[in-house]
């Protein structure tokens, strides 16, 4: 809320409508983010708290690293999507009355680099609860202040130096995210509890190829629809984006993290 401030703030200063752009480009960030890793953290955090504090840190381990593993899985091409299909989404949802080619075009802008930190935003929230659980208040605090030092810092030089406009104030929120993510990550991984380990790496490659084969199938999708209007080509690009993702998960032997959380819960 604080970071969602400081970027109102700077972004009244920037031209008419990039205010409510912001807003609604955030709202609807936090709504995709929050309905699925805000379910993942809700349903882990008994399972947290019952193996924290030194009684069983290896189930504790267990249930964290499999619920960032889903948040991934799930977060990952959703933002891709998103990047892909900023501008149509945004007509879809908003476009009506008095909210102009203009507003599409602002509002569209900062939800691509809204969802650059998609991602981010789902590994600390997860990791937060982690914290959390474990009595540590302290380390999600100091990475949150990180945060907002950060996206001040940053929502100045993109708006006032770069001149990057409505998107710089939503890449700004995102690497500022990401920042604190680090953070977490490694104080997280400082606690023994071993995040960044080769698994670690070859899940994530077999993540970023899985996306990226999905992105080219959605664009092709995209192209091939372009004429049509924007529900046509949303529904179309998903429709072929769903099936090859979920084809890719199982070529490359990345579904075994879905049940991740149920057997360490």
């Amino acid at each position: 809320p604080i970071c969602v401030l400081i970027n109102t703030i700077f972004a009244s200063y920037l031209e008419t409508g990039s205010v409510a752009a912001l807003e609604l480009a955030n709202r609807l960030n936090i709504i995709i983010v929050g309905i699925f890793v805000f379910a993942i953290t809700n349903y882990i955090f008994p399972s947290l708290s019952r193996y924290s504090g030194g009684k069983n840190d290896t189930a504790f381990a267990g249930v964290m690293k499999s619920s960032l593993a889903s948040m991934v899985i799930i977060i990952a091409p959703i933002a891709a999507g998103i990047m892909l299909l900023s501008e149509e989404i945004v007509v879809i949802l908003y476009a009506r009355g008095q909210f102009d080619g203009k507003s599409v075009v602002q509002t569209a802008t900062a939800l691509f680099f809204y969802s650059i930190g998609m991602l981010a935003y789902g590994t600390n929230e997860v990791l937060s609860k982690c914290f959390y659980a474990s009595k540590d208040g302290k380390t999600p605090m100091i990475a949150t202040i990180f945060g907002i030092i950060s996206v001040i810092v940053l929502a100045f030089v993109f708006t006032n130096i770069l001149h990057l406009g409505i998107g710089g104030l939503a890449l700004a929120a995102s690497i500022s995210a990401i920042a604190v993510a680090v953070v977490l990550i490694y104080k997280m991984n400082k606690n023994t509890y071993n995040l960044i380990n080769k698994n670690t790496f070859i899940f994530v490659l077999k993540i970023t190829a899985a996306v990226v084969i999905t992105v080219i199938a959605a664009v092709i999708a995209k192209r091939l629809t372009i004429q049509f209007n924007e529900w046509i080509t949303t529904i179309v690009s998903a429709a072929v984006a769903l099936p090859v993702y979920v084809i890719s998960l199982y070529l490359f032997k990345i579904r075994r993290y879905f049940g991740g959380i149920k057997s360490n819960g």
